[in-house]
């Protein structure tokens, strides 16, 4: 059993990330002037064949991600889909709910315990999806900002300013991330030689910092390996194609002009995602996910209060899905008997 200090943490934690978010989102919706019956209007809008387009887009989220995690796994170790899928779940509601996005470790921890994953390919798989992800995005909200920047409105090219220079800055981004993500060992590389370089090496913990470090550097290494790397950079654009078809259904659904674009929605909601990696965030994004979603579409033209009814309104569906999904997947790991690897690492 852990300490008692311990296991008071993971509570304390949740409260103090809920008052974060309840503070943030309270102070957004008093300074916009957004009433809870807009919030309520905005989310009963939403039609029910819109809600179940959009559980389908964001099952099709889920498959998809849970796949390039397994694609990332040597094929020694490589778990089954289901129980990629079943661990992608459950780790997806532990990161949306715990601050800080500390809740993204559950999916090392769950990948081990369940799948019989070693934590240092584990660690790798995330690391380079994540790396994807953030690529894949600034490719995607570059293309919508060339877009806008020809297509839009004299009112909107006002507001947002000249967005090439901004497109051609993520572009370069892009470029990074995927270096980044082809070359994440040499980060390691650099971690070892900083820990030798001022000696560290010479203490326990720097020893054992060494001795994890040897494992993740081997796990990046072999993660983008014999072509797992190009299939899941070729996944990661259709996922966040799926990402903002997810938020268009439901900002659409919930208030947003029927007239908006696909590259519009992906710059507005694009906001949305930067804003939520705030060291400031949140249970769950809330306060911090409404700040950027209300922020993107503001610029675009859309009226500041339908839009935050909007965003908050969407979040509400979005929260509800991962719960569902996350709860699911909890409960599937509990019924369903770990792997012979992961029973075996648990025994000793």
């Amino acid at each position: 059993m852990g300490h008692p200090q311990n296991r008071l943490k993971t509570p304390f934690r949740i409260l103090l990330s809920l008052a974060i978010a309840a503070a943030l989102l309270a102070t957004l919706m008093v300074w916009v002037g957004v009433e809870l019956d807009e919030v309520w209007a905005a989310l009963g809008s939403l039609e029910p064949a819109d809600y179940a387009l959009a559980v389908a887009i964001h099952i099709a989220i889920y498959s998809l991600r849970a796949w390039r995690f397994r694609l990332l796994v040597p094929p020694t170790d490589r778990p089954s889909f289901g129980r990629a899928l079943t661990v992608s779940a459950a780790h997806n509601l532990a990161s949306y709910v715990m601050p800080a996005k500390t809740g993204e470790a559950s999916f090392i921890v769950y990948l081990k315990r369940f799948a019989g994953v070693a934590g240092a390919r584990g660690l790798a798989s995330l690391l380079v999806s994540r790396l994807l992800d953030l690529a894949v995005m600034c490719t995607s909200v570059s293309v919508a900002c060339f877009y806008i920047a020809a297509t839009a409105s004299d009112e909107v090219q006002a507001r947002v300013g000249n967005l090439v220079p901004f497109a051609i800055l993520l572009l370069g981004l892009t470029l990074i991330l995927g270096v980044l993500s082809a070359r994440g060992h040499l980060l390691v590389v650099y971690i070892e030689r900083f820990i030798k370089l001022v000696r560290l090496d010479r203490l326990r913990l720097g020893r054992a910092v060494l001795a994890r470090t040897v494992e993740v550097e081997e796990a990046l290494r072999s993660a983008g390996g014999e072509g797992r790397l190009f299939s899941a950079a070729l996944l990661s654009f259709p996922i966040w194609m799926l990402v903002f078809a997810f938020y268009l259904v439901l900002g659409v659904g919930s208030g947003l002009p029927e007239a908006i674009s696909f590259p519009e929605v992906a710059f507005g909601s694009s906001a949305t995602v930067m804003f939520n990696l705030l060291p400031i965030n949140g249970l769950a994004g809330f306060g911090t996910q409404e700040m950027g979603w209300t922020f993107g579409f503001e610029l675009l033209g859309v009226d500041r209060k339908l839009a935050l009814a909007s965003g908050i309104s969407t979040h509400l569906v979005q929260l509800f899905n991962v719960c569902m999904f996350g709860v699911i997947g909890h409960l599937f790991m509990g019924l369903v008997k770990p792997t012979r690897a992961a029973e075996s690492d648990l025994s000793q």
